[in-house]
């Protein structure tokens, strides 16, 4: 087969994280498929996995005219037999079995966080367009299926889902050199992480007065001298719902880390004391799966994607109740048995996902497809 995949996205988050970790295991179990690539011009030396891989490249901005009528128009010069989007939005002109990887419906569960009016309907249209127009849907979560199937009336048995899983760089570091690390950037010794956006659905805010109000308690009255501190990393827009006094009593006990390189993550898990989502909602979420991957007991929202992800390995929490979540933060850090139950129970979780497993399901949906099953 010809398969042709839209990889514009590669450098992202999220979007990214997920095709390069499918591309690299495609790379390895399948010889015998000619892959193209359709890859921004400044990586097309920089992605290289396998001969039977080629790298074409496609400038067009993503949710542009352009990239309709561009992408459109390689791809018929190319005439592959599959193409696959891991993104909803489909090219326009569309003559060939399309799969296509829809990872959450955030924008439709959350119209009111796209900057303008006309991103609401733009995302509905072209959801519910890769829904109806595509030979398959790829999705990364049974969460994300029901909620394609109820809001979109996608066909059940059209909608196959893949898990994600954690690139292999993510594992417990020697105590050392996780330290250096983190004196280099002068972040605490002890800390509460969060890694993720800033975006309204992530909760962050609430987050943050969970942590002060379990700071205060620590700190007798003055949040600055709490034991454990709260760091947050992640790229989003500007942080909302945190009022002016919160941000006074930030200071000096909650730091924030922009834009950390993917590649010095798993320094970042090796340092924290825990990890906490808070998440109102998710496709996956792939943090928390990070963080277990690296040793480190994890709390979580209690949101149907964690619940299936992450099992019975973390700790859950009520993400509209900022007592309960502050309530659970200072029993977790002072219990060190609980600590290391939880770091067990999710070292074992999170060898349930592989990106080759991965690999492997996305090839026996191209092949299905290829026989119009």
């Amino acid at each position: 087969m010809k398969i042709a995949i839209d990889a514009r996205k590669i450098l992202d988050t999220g979007i990214g994280t997920y095709t390069r970790g499918l591309l690299k295991q495609l790379g390895k179990l399948d010889k015998e498929n000619e892959y193209f690539l359709f890859l921004p011009s400044a990586q097309l030396k920089q992605f290289d996995y396998g001969s039977n891989f080629h790298n074409l490249s496609d400038d067009s901005r993503g949710y542009s005219l352009r990239e309709q009528i561009s992408l459109s128009w390689k791809i018929a010069r190319l005439n592959p037999d599959i193409v696959h989007v891991p993104h909803y939005v489909m090219p326009m002109l569309q003559r060939w079995p399309t799969v296509v990887t829809i990872h959450d419906i955030i924008h439709l569960r959350f119209p009111h966080l796209l900057p303008y009016l006309t991103g609401k309907y733009y995302a509905r249209f072209m959801l519910a367009r890769a829904v109806k127009k595509s030979a398959a849907v790829i999705t990364v979560s049974q969460a994300s299926k029901d909620d394609l199937v109820d809001v979109l009336n996608a066909p059940a048995e059209k909608v196959r889902v893949v898990h994600n899983a954690v690139s292999s760089g993510f594992v417990p570091l020697p105590p050392e050199k996780a330290r250096a690390w983190r004196e280099k950037l002068g972040l605490p010794e002890n800390f509460i992480l969060y890694v993720g956006a800033l975006k309204g659905h992530k909760n962050v805010p609430l987050l943050i007065r969970a942590y002060l109000e379990y700071a205060r308690r620590a700190g007798n009255g003055r949040p600055a001298l709490a034991p454990h501190k709260l760091v947050i990393t992640g790229k989003g827009v500007e942080l909302t719902g945190v009022d002016d006094q919160i941000r006074r009593e930030m200071k000096d006990s909650v730091y924030f880390l922009s834009n950390v390189p993917h590649d010095n993550l798993p320094y970042l898990y090796n340092n924290c004391s825990l990890f906490v989502t808070p998440s109102l909602y998710e496709g996956f979420g792939l943090p928390p799966l990070e963080a277990m991957a690296c040793g480190w007991p994890v709390l979580a929202s209690d949101i149907p994607a964690h619940r299936e992800v992450l099992g019975e390995a973390a700790a859950y929490f009520d993400p509209r109740d900022q007592a309960a979540l502050s309530r659970l933060l200072e029993e977790v850090l002072a219990d060190n048995e609980r600590q290391r139950r939880l770091a067990a129970a999710g070292r074992r979780q999170v060898a349930k996902y592989s990106w080759a497993q991965a690999a492997k399901q996305t090839l026996a949906v191209y092949q299905s497809v290829a026989r119009g099953i």
